[in-house]
């Protein structure tokens, strides 16, 4: 609400919360995200430089699957709250999501999924260029449901003809 008042502190506040994205603890790294959306929506350019290139620098890194989540959530949140200033940084976001949903992941491919829908809502026309892209990932995973067996169709079928038919004769 009055972050303009408080923008001598975006600097700090930036050293202080960055640290807190490897956190060992979910809780911790989820309000990190919070506090840095909306840290994004009134800091300075070089504020929000440094966050995003110690973004990108993080997400190459790809030291854990847990912190890579971290970081796309954050620049999907990032996204989300100031999206008009991630526009200018897309060229160099998207090759990194997109490479990242191809990870066999599922927690981290929705994340990348959420972070493509802040990209085209936040900023179409920076986004414009990747969209068949976009389009061709979400196609290929919304045929697809982690929580479904694909190995088991031949089974399922044989086991629904091993009951006997007898449902005519109930009545």
């Amino acid at each position: 609400r009055q972050g303009g008042l408080l923008v001598n502190f975006h600097p700090s506040i930036l050293t202080c919360l960055l640290p807190q994205l490897t956190s060992p603890r979910l809780a911790v790294r989820k309000r990190t995200i919070i506090a840095l959306g909306h840290l994004v929506m009134s800091c300075g350019n070089m504020v929000f430089v440094d966050l995003i290139e110690h973004l990108l620098t993080e997400l190459s890194k790809n030291d854990s699957m847990s912190t890579t989540r971290t970081y796309i959530q954050c620049i999907a949140a990032i996204s989300r709250q100031a999206g008009h200033r991630i526009g200018e940084y897309l060229e160099k976001i998207i090759p990194l999501v997109v490479k990242f949903c191809n990870v066999d992941d599922d927690e981290l491919r929705e994340y990348c999924i959420q972070a493509f829908e802040s990209f085209v809502r936040r900023c179409p026309k920076e986004v414009y260029p990747h969209v068949s892209t976009i389009i061709n990932i979400c196609l290929k995973y919304l045929t697809y449901d982690p929580n479904y067996n694909y190995d088991d169709e031949d089974e399922d079928e044989n086991a629904m003809d091993a009951d006997g038919g007898d449902d005519d004769d109930q009545g």
